[in-house]
């Protein structure tokens, strides 16, 4: 905060100034009477005005956000994370080959989906406050897609298990995340024990130098917003844009394109409902994030609707790939499946986009496909 007041250059006479002024003049015209002319003093000069005027104070500079608390200022590798109910410090990190070599080693496990690898970090934790579930759950990684990617449970003796911990209790493992093979820039998110609130994350590079950029500026409404109304949904390909998100429908299967796409994903996955028909939707979305929090991408955020805006209940459709939900941070984007039933040959069905708080949009999009 910038203090005012003031100026030191301000030289402005004190009330008492004036009388002594006059009294030393009368005592030099006395003295000029009886000791003759004197030497002609110089007369003071007035301050230049600029100098009596307050120096402009200057701009004031944006405060750099305190290490941990932003993915653009991490804090270092090696520093010890302190939360509410638990202290936490990485160490170890493998990915890639190493991650795996150490997977396999320890018995049967899944390859990393196409495209991907595993990176294992090592985390001890020690209670800090009153008694808390925890676990890898609670600790994420991201890198320079900005996508958040969750803890992916493989085989591993060492693994972290989910445990309570009291104040002075002390667990150790390994958290297995899968992620790009070009992911650069690794950062470890931290947050309490079952905290839903996005405020208080942390953030701790697993690599040095790792820090996020600032995104660019979240860009404006546009004009004339697309699929407003359901009965003027966007059509495939479009996007609908809202305060926090843009969002469009890349692919849309309907029928019997939908059904083969869910029951390649599992087995376990049911067939739609009676006289109904699954849309399998590829949706892609972009965050803009204006509070500078992360938000979630999540097929909960959509909802088929008939022509009349009445909803279709929605299927539980299990391991698509790529599948949501996915968290993002200010700039990322992604690209997934989510699937959807309707009645079957309801041409007018749509689907409804609606944010997460504090976004407000309501947007929709047309279900028409192959």
């Amino acid at each position: 905060m910038l203090a005012t007041g003031r100026s030191p250059l301000d030289r402005r006479p004190r009330s008492g100034f004036l009388p002594a002024a006059l009294a030393l003049a009368a005592a030099a015209a006395l003295a000029c009477q009886t000791a003759g002319p004197a030497a002609p003093s110089k007369a003071p000069q007035p301050e230049h005005p600029a100098a009596s005027a307050a120096a402009p104070a200057p701009a004031p500079s944006r405060p750099e956000p305190r290490p941990g608390l932003r993915a653009s200022a991490p804090l270092p590798p090696g520093s010890v994370v302190e939360l509410q109910s638990l202290r936490a410090e990485v160490e170890g990190v493998l990915r890639g080959d190493a991650a795996w070599s150490r997977l396999r080693a320890a018995g049967e496990a899944s390859a990393a989906p196409e495209g991907e690898e595993y990176l294992l970090v090592r985390l001890k934790l020690t209670g800090a406050g009153s008694r808390s579930v925890v676990g890898c759950k609670d600790f994420r990684v991201t890198g320079s897609d900005r996508v958040a990617h969750f803890h992916a449970p493989q085989l591993l003796p060492e693994a972290l298990e989910a445990r309570i911990l009291a104040a002075g209790e002390s667990a150790e493992g390994w958290c297995i995340y899968s992620i790009p093979t070009d992911e650069r820039g690794l950062i470890l998110m931290l947050s309490e024990p079952d905290s839903r609130d996005p405020a208080g994350l942390r953030y701790l590079a697993l690599e040095e130098g790792a820090a996020l950029a600032d995104p660019p500026p979240a860009p404006g409404l546009p004009a004339e917003p697309v699929g407003i109304s359901a009965r003027d949904p966007a059509p495939p390909g479009r996007e609908v844009v809202t305060r926090d998100w843009s969002v469009n429908a890349l692919e849309i299967l309907r029928g019997d394109g939908a059904t083969k796409l869910v029951a390649s994903a599992s087995r376990t996955n049911p067939p739609p409902a009676d006289g109904h028909e699954f849309v399998a939707v590829k949706l892609h979305a972009r965050y803009f994030g204006r509070e500078g929090e992360p938000g979630l991408f999540s097929a909960a955020q959509f909802k088929a609707v008939s022509g009349d805006e009445k909803p279709y209940e929605t299927p539980l459709v299990l391991d698509l790939e790529p599948g949501l939900p996915k968290t993002l941070l200010p700039g990322g984007e992604y690209t997934g499946w989510a699937v959807f039933q309707v009645a079957r040959g309801d041409a007018r069905a749509v689907l409804r986009f609606r944010p997460y708080y504090p976004d407000d949009g309501l947007r929709y999009l047309a279900l028409a496909g192959d």
